[in-house]
């Protein structure tokens, strides 16, 4: 997987994200203060899962061999407390499929900004 993120920032707060996914042809999209959407489409956050036994959750891979150990570490755990384990390896569409509730959450180590501010 992969995505193409443009983001504005202006003295250190986030304003606008655009995430591309070019194989779905999705664009995310959110302005501070007026939402998110894809492909034009409000979201809307899913509040039904109260309990990490309903959940799918996405496990980052990290390339640095010691996030990467601890990250098997905390999947090893999951594993078996989850719904389902995801391995996206795209930190930008992770957050926008979370937003989009096609995940539930995120784990993982080692992310950056970038990876994250879109």
């Amino acid at each position: 997987m992969c995505a193409v993120t443009v983001s504005v920032v202006y003295q250190g707060t986030p304003l606008i994200g655009v995430i591309f996914d070019p194989h779905a042809e999705e664009m995310f999209t959110a302005v501070k203060g007026q939402g998110a959407s894809v492909n034009g489409q409000p979201l809307t956050v899913a509040m039904g899962i109260t309990d990490v036994k309903d959940s799918i959750i996405n496990a980052g891979c990290p390339a640095d061999p010691n996030a990467f150990a601890a990250s098997m570490r905390g999947i090893a755990a999951l594993n078996s407390k989850c719904r389902g384990l995801r391995m996206i390896a795209c930190s930008a569409l992770t957050t926008a499929w979370i937003a989009a509730g096609r995940l539930t959450a995120h784990f993982g180590y080692d992310l950056s900004s970038w990876d994250l501010v879109a």
